[in-house]
C-alpha cells in the first residue's frame, strides 16, 4: 500500500541518472491521462475495459504495460520501473517482457486503497469472532533472547493503517475533484454526481468519510479515553495513538472537499474568480507588472516544491542506484547459485519427474539437485526378466496417528494422557508404512510408482550403482563359494554315503548269496527227492500194471493163456526202465550238486568283483571331494578382489557425499553472507523509502501551494492582458488544476520542453504563459503605461449638485444627500460586512455611518460615474483597453478639525477644534469594490469586446498554519455572517485616512494619505461603496454625522491610475 501510494505521488519518469519531467506517463495506452494513472495507482481501475477486475493476479490493479505500444507507454514503463531480466529466474529467456515485469511486480501496480483495506480486514474479522476479545495492552518482542516491551502493536497498527486508508481516500477525492472540475460555474454540479462506475466525487467522498468514521469509531471503542493506571509505553489510550487525530483531520478534509465543490471552489481552494491583488506598489512602480509579481511567487513556490521533490528524487535515485546495485549483486548471486545448482546436480542428480509437482517432494517448476531422493536409481532392465532383483525384503511398520476431536486435543497434554490416547482405539488410527531397508540404493520402479526418469543422473547415483554392482559382485563371489561349499559337502556326503552303501550292499549280497546257495541246495535235494519219488511212483505203477497183465483178462469158461507171459514181459520191462530211471536220478543229483557248487563259486566271484568295483568308485569320489575342497579353499582368496572393489565403491560414495555436503555447506555460507549483505541493502531500502515518502508528503503540500500560485499567476496574466477569454484560453486553468507534476525547472526557470498533449506540469504551463507575456508586455503597453492622477467629485459628477459659494440651495441639497445615505448600522449592509475589515464594534452594537454606492465606467460620451459627460466631469479613454488603480484617496473639503500635517507641509497649521462643527482629527473611510470589474479585450483588431470579471480577492490559506489559528478557516457561516457569505476567506479592505484638501495628492507631498490596497483593480466596476463609520468622526456618533453633513462640502475620490493601450 505504501509503495503504491508513493508510486502515485511521483509523476516523473525515473532514469538511472535522475528523473525526467515529461508530459508522458508510464501507463499510456491503459489510461487516458496522468491523473487517471495516479487515480488507478491509488484506487485501482474499474471493469469498464478488459481484463475485468476478478482476473488473478492483478485483479483491479494496473497491468504490466507491455501492450505493444513501443511508441506509447511501453518504453516509458520499462524505463520508469527499471524492468530487468533476473539471471537464473524462471522468466529468463533473453527478452525483457511482461514476464520479467510480473516477476518484479507480481500483483501488478497500484490500488493503494485496496492494500490498506485488506490490511484492515484481518482486524475486522477478529472483531467479528465471538471467541476473540481485544484487550489494549503493550506487546513484547524478543531481542537477543530478552523480551522488550513495545507499544506499536495492534492498536497502533490498526490506527496507522486506518489513517493510511483515509489519507489515500483523501488523495483520491482530491484527484477526482481535480479531474471533474470545470472552471466555468455555469454548468452547475452535474459533473460531480454519480456515474456508471460509482466513482464520481459525491460517491467517493461519501464512501471515504464513512470509512474514516467507522475506523475512527472502532479505534476509539477499542481504547479507553484515559489510561490512569499505566505509564510509559504501557499506557495505551486515545491520547497515545496520534493516528486517531489524523483520522479526524482527514474526515474534516472530506467535508471540506465537498463544501468547496458545492461552493464552486476549484480543487486548489480558490474561487474561479480569484485574482491575487496582494501585490507590491513599489515593485509596480519599478516596472514589475501585476502578473510578474504573482508569477515570481509562483516561481518561488515551484522552486520550494522542486526542492522538496528533488529531495524525494534523491531518495528515489538512491533507491534506483541501490536497486541496480542489488540487481547486479543479485545477478552475481544468481550466477553463483546457478553454479552451485549445477555442481549439486552433477553430484546429486536431478529429481525424478514424478517427484516434481503439487503435493510432491518438489514444487512445480523445480530445477535443482535431488537432495531428498538421491539414493533412488534406475534399475537396469526394469520390468523385464533380466532386472536386478533386490534380495532385501520390505518392512511394514504400523503407526498410530491421533484423531483430533476438539481444539484441546492440540493443547498441552501430560505423558499419561498421550499414552492413554495411543492405547485407545477410538482416538487413534493405525496406518501402515512400507519401508524398503536397502542400505545401498532403492530402485525407482520399486520405491514408488510413477517416478519416471531423472533428467540428469549425478555422480552420487553413478557411485551408488557402482557400489551396488560391487556389492552384487561380492555377493556373487560369496554365492559361488557357498555353492562350492555346498557341492563339497554334497560330494563328501556322497562319498560317505557311497562307502556306507557299498558296505551295506556287500553285506547284503553275501547274506543273500548264502541264502541263495542254501536254498539252491535245498532245491536240489528236493528236486532229487521229487524225481526219486516220481520215479518210484512210476515204478510202482508200472509194476502194478505188469502184475495186472499177468492176470487173465477173461473169467469163467474162457481162459487167457498169454496173461502170464505178458505179465512177465511187461514186468521185466518195468524193472529195466526203472533201473534206468533211478540211474538217471543219480546222475541228475550229481549235476545239481555241481550246479550248486558252480553257483556258489559264481556268487563268490561276483561279490569279489563288486567289492573291487566299489573300492574304485569310492576312490574316485574321494578324489572328487578332494578336488572340490581344494576348489573351495582356492575360491576364498578370490573374495579379496570383490571385497576391495566394494570398499573402494563405498569410499567413493562417501567421498561423493562428502563433496556434496561440502558444496551444500559452502552454498549455505555463501547464502548467509549474501543474505547479510542483502539485509543491509533492505535496511537502506526501507530508510530510503521512508525518507522518500516523507519528502513526497512535504512535496504534496508545497505542490498544492505552487498550484495555487500558478493558477493565480495565470489568472493575473489573464486579468492583466485579457488574452485568455476564449474557450481555448479557459482550458489552461483546467490544465493547471488537473496538473500532477511540476514540469521542467532547469536552472530554476520554467521550461516549455515537454509536450502539451499530456501533463506538461505547472512549469510547462507557466513557461508557455511567460513566453506569451514576454511579447504581450511590450505589445500591449504594459511596460509603458499611461499614468494619471484624477480627482472625481461625487457632489458634481455623481449627484449633479453644484458647489458654488453663491448658491446655498445646492449646499442644502448636498447635506440632504449625505443624510439620505446615512444608515443606522453600516454592518447591516452585506457588502460592508463582507468587504470592510473590523468595522463592527467589539460589543456588537450598531455602527451608524454613511454608505455611498456608485458605479464606474469607461465609455465614450460618459463620465466616470456613467452619466453624460458634462463640463467639469472626468473620465478615462476607451482607447486604453485597461485602466487600473495604483493608489486611491478621499478628500473631504470643508471637514473641520482634520489634521492635515504631512511631511514637507509643516506650515499647514494645527487642527481647528473650536468650531461648532469640529470633528475628529483622523477620520477613516472605506472604499470597497462590490461589483464586477470590466475591461476591454485588447483591441488588436480594434474590437470593442468588454470582458467582465467577478473578482474574488481571496486570501490564500497558510500552507502549514503553524499557529493553528482560524486564519485558514473555511467555515460556511459564522454568527455575524449571512446566507450570502462566501465559503472562503475574503481579503477585506482596511479603512484609510482622507484629507481635507485634494491638492495634498499632488506636488511634492508624499503619498501618505493615499491607499494602495486596490492596486491593480480596474477602475471600471459595476458597484463601488464609500463607507464612513460614525465612530471615526466622534464618540457621539449621531453628532458626528450631523456635523459631518453640515460641514463637508464634497466627497472627492482621488485615483492614481496606469493605463495600457493594448495595441
Amino acid at each position: 500500500g505504501n509503495e503504491a501510494y508513493s508510486d502515485a505521488a511521483n509523476p516523473t519518469i525515473s532514469l538511472d541518472d535522475g528523473s525526467v519531467n515529461t508530459s508522458r506517463f508510464s501507463f499510456e495506452g491503459q489510461v487516458a491521462s496522468s491523473i487517471d494513472e495516479e487515480l488507478a495507482l491509488l484506487r485501482g481501475r474499474d471493469d469498464s475495459v478488459s481484463p475485468g477486475v476478478v482476473t488473478a493476479p492483478a485483479y483491479n490493479r494496473l497491468y504490466w504495460n507491455y501492450t505493444g505500444g513501443i511508441n506509447s507507454g511501453e518504453s516509458l514503463y520499462a524505463t520508469n520501473y527499471n524492468i530487468k531480466e533476473k539471471s537464473g529466474s524462471s522468466t529468463a529467456n533473453g527478452v525483457i517482457d511482461e514476464s520479467d515485469a510480473q516477476r518484479m511486480f507480481p500483483q501488478g501496480h497500484g490500488d493503494a486503497y485496496g492494500h490498506f483495506l485488506t490490511a484492515l480486514t484481518g482486524y475486522y474479522r477478529l472483531l467479528h469472532n465471538s471467541n476473540f476479545t481485544w484487550t489494549p495492552r503493550a506487546e513484547a518482542v524478543t531481542v537477543m533472547g530478552q523480551a522488550v516491551t513495545i507499544d506499536y502493536r495492534d492498536e497502533r497498527k490498526f490506527a496507522a493503517t486506518a489513517a493510511s486508508l483515509a489519507r489515500t481516500s483523501q488523495q483520491v477525492c482530491e484527484l477526482v475533484y481535480r479531474k471533474e472540475y470545470q472552471d466555468d460555474t455555469v454548468g452547475g454540479w452535474s459533473h460531480f454526481t454519480g456515474d456508471a462506475s460509482g466513482w464520481a466525487l459525491d460517491e467517493t467522498v461519501s464512501r471515504s468519510s464513512q470509512g474514516a468514521l467507522f475506523n475512527w469509531a472502532l479505534g476509539n471503542a477499542l481504547l479507553p479515553a484515559v489510561d490512569t493506571i499505566h505509564t510509559g509505553v504501557q499506557k495505551i489510550d486515545r491520547s497515545t495513538v496520534p493516528e486517531f487525530g489524523e483520522l479526524e483531520a482527514l474526515a474534516t478534509s472530506f467535508q471540506t472537499t465537498m463544501d468547496n465543490a458545492d461552493a464552486h471552489l476549484n480543487p486548489l481552494g480558490l474561487s474561479p474568480g480569484a485574482v491575487a491583488f496582494d501585490i507590491s506598489p513599489d515593485e509596480m512602480k519599478a516596472g514589475k507588472s501585476h502578473y510578474e509579481q504573482v508569477y515570481s511567487r509562483a516561481l518561488a513556490a515551484l522552486k520550494n516544491a522542486a526542492g522538496s521533490f528533488e529531495q524525494a528524487g534523491r531518495m528515489t535515485a538512491s533507491l534506483r542506484r541501490q536497486q541496480n546495485t542489488v540487481d547486479d549483486y543479485s545477478s552475481a548471486i544468481s550466477d553463483q547459485e546457478t553454479a552451485y545448482v549445477s555442481q549439486l546436480i552433477e553430484i546429486y542428480g536431478a529429481p525424478y519427474a514424478g517427484d516434481i509437482g503439487p503435493g510432491k517432494v518438489y514444487a512445480q517448476g523445480y530445477v535443482g539437485p535431488d537432495l531428498v531422493n538421491w539414493f533412488v536409481v534406475d534399475r537396469p532392465f526394469a520390468s523385464t526378466p533380466l532386472a536386478i532383483t533386490d534380495t532385501v525384503s520390505p518392512v511394514t511398520v504400523a503407526i498410530k496417528v491421533p484423531t483430533p476431536t476438539a481444539i484441546d486435543d492440540y493443547t498441552g497434554k501430560s505423558i499419561q494422557d498421550i499414552v492413554s490416547q495411543s492405547n485407545d482405539s477410538t482416538q487413534v488410527t493405525v496406518q501402515e508404512v512400507t519401508v524398503n531397508p536397502n542400505e545401498f540404493i532403492q530402485y525407482s520402479d520399486v520405491y514408488r510408482t510413477g517416478m519416471g526418469a531423472r533428467a540428469e543422473a549425478g555422480e552420487l547415483q553413478t557411485a551408488l550403482m557402482e557400489s551396488h554392482l560391487a556389492y552384487l559382485d561380492l555377493l556373487n563371489a560369496i554365492g559361488g563359494i557357498e555353492d562350492c561349499n555346498r557341492d563339497f559337502l554334497r560330494e563328501a556326503q556322497l562319498l560317505l554315503d557311497t562307502i556306507d552303501n557299498h558296505a551295506k550292499q556287500l553285506a547284503t549280497s553275501d547274506k543273500i548269496n548264502a541264502n541263495l546257495l542254501l536254498k539252491a541246495k535245498v532245491i536240489t535235494a528236493l528236486e532229487a527227492t521229487a524225481e526219486g519219488t516220481e520215479a518210484l511212483g512210476e515204478f510202482y505203477k508200472e509194476n502194478a500194471d505188469a502184475l495186472a497183465e499177468c492176470l487173465p483178462k477173461v473169467a469163467g469158461l474162457s481162459f487167457d493163456a498169454t496173461s502170464a507171459v505178458r505179465g512177465a514181459i511187461k514186468l521185466s520191462g518195468v524193472v529195466l526202465d526203472n533201473a534206468l530211471v533211478f540211474s538217471s536220478l543219480t546222475f541228475n543229483n550229481t549235476i545239481r550238486g555241481l550246479t550248486t557248487e558252480m553257483q556258489s563259486q559264481q556268487m563268490n566271484l561276483d561279490s569279489y568283483l563288486v567289492e573291487q568295483e566299489y573300492k574304485l568308485e569310492a576312490v574316485q569320489l574321494a578324489y572328487e571331494v578332494e578336488q572340490k575342497y581344494r576348489e573351495m579353499t582356492g575360491m576364498l582368496s578370490s573374495l579379496a578382489g570383490p571385497a576391495a572393489k566394494l570398499q573402494m565403491a563405498n569410499e567413493r560414495v562417501r567421498s561423493v557425499l562428502a563433496k556434496g555436503m561440502r558444496v551444500l555447506s559452502e552454498r549455505e555460507s555463501f547464502r548467509i553472507r549474501a543474505s547479510a549483505i542483502i539485509q543491509g541493502y533492505r535496511t537502506k531500502d526501507l530508510s530510503f523509502r521512508l525518507f522518500r515518502d516523507e519528502s513526497l508528503e512535504q512535496y504534496r503540500s508545497l505542490f498544492d501551494l505552487a498550484s495555487r500560485y500558478s493558477y493565480l499567476a495565470v489568472k493575473s496574466y489573464d486579468y492583466e492582458t485579457g488574452l485568455l477569454g476564449t474557450s481555448s484560453g479557459q482550458k489552461i486553468f483546467n490544465r493547471i488544476v488537473a496538473s500532477r507534476s511540476l514540469g521542467d525547472l532547469t536552472g530554476g526557470v520554467p521550461q516549455a520542453t515537454t509536450s502539451t498533449l499530456g501533463d506538461a506540469g505547472l512549469a510547462g504551463t507557466l513557461a508557455q504563459v511567460n513566453a506569451d507575456f514576454s511579447v504581450a508586455k511590450g505589445r500591449l503597453g504594459i511596460n509603458n503605461p499611461d499614468q494619471y492622477g484624477t480627482v472625481f467629485s461625487l457632489r458634481s459628477e455623481l449627484f449633479r449638485l453644484l458647489n458654488s459659494p453663491d448658491t446655498t440651495s445646492d449646499d442644502d441639497a448636498w447635506q440632504q444627500t449625505l443624510e439620505q445615505h446615512m444608515v443606522a448600522n453600516v454592518a447591516g449592509d452585506s457588502d460592508v460586512a463582507k468587504y470592510c475589515r473590523n468595522i463592527t464594534k467589539p460589543d456588537g452594537t450598531a455602527v451608524p455611518g454613511i454608505i455611498i454606492p456608485f458605479s464606474s465606467t469607461i465609455q465614450h460620451g460618459l463620465n466616470f460615474f456613467g452619466l453624460d459627460y458634462a463640463a467639469g466631469d472626468h473620465n478615462y479613454t476607451p482607447s486604453n483597453y485597461a485602466t487600473k488603480i495604483y493608489r486611491v484617496g478621499i478628500a473631504l473639503p470643508g471637514y473641520v478639525g482634520m489634521d492635515s500635517f504631512a511631511a514637507g507641509n509643516p506650515g499647514s497649521g494645527a487642527a481647528n477644534t473650536s468650531s461648532s462643527n469640529a470633528l475628529g482629527a483622523t477620520p477613516y473611510v472605506y472604499l470597497i469594490p462590490c461589483g464586477n470589474d470590466s475591461m476591454l479585450a485588447p483591441p488588436l483588431g480594434d474590437t470593442n469586446t468588454v470582458r467582465i470579471w467577478t473578482v474574488q480577492d481571496q486570501a490564500l490559506p497558510l500552507p502549514y498554519n503553524l499557529g493553528g489559528t482560524d486564519f485558514n478557516s473555511t467555515q460556511f457561516f459564522n454568527a455575524n455572517g449571512t446566507l450570502s457569505e462566501q465559503p472562503w476567506i475574503i481579503r477585506k479592505h482596511q479603512a484609510f485616512r482622507p484629507v481635507a484638501d485634494a491638492t495634498m495628492f499632488y506636488g511634492s507631498v508624499p503619498e501618505e494619505f493615499t491607499n494602495t490596497r486596490l492596486i491593480g483593480r480596474s477602475v471600471w466596476n459595476s458597484r463601488w461603496k464609500i463607507v464612513i463609520p460614525a465612530y471615526t468622526l466622534l464618540k457621539d456618533e449621531q453628532t458626528g454625522l450631523n456635523r459631518f453633513a453640515a460641514s463637508v462640502k464634497d466627497i472627492q475620490l482621488f485615483l492614481r491610475t496606469y493605463s495600457n493601450s493594448g495595441n
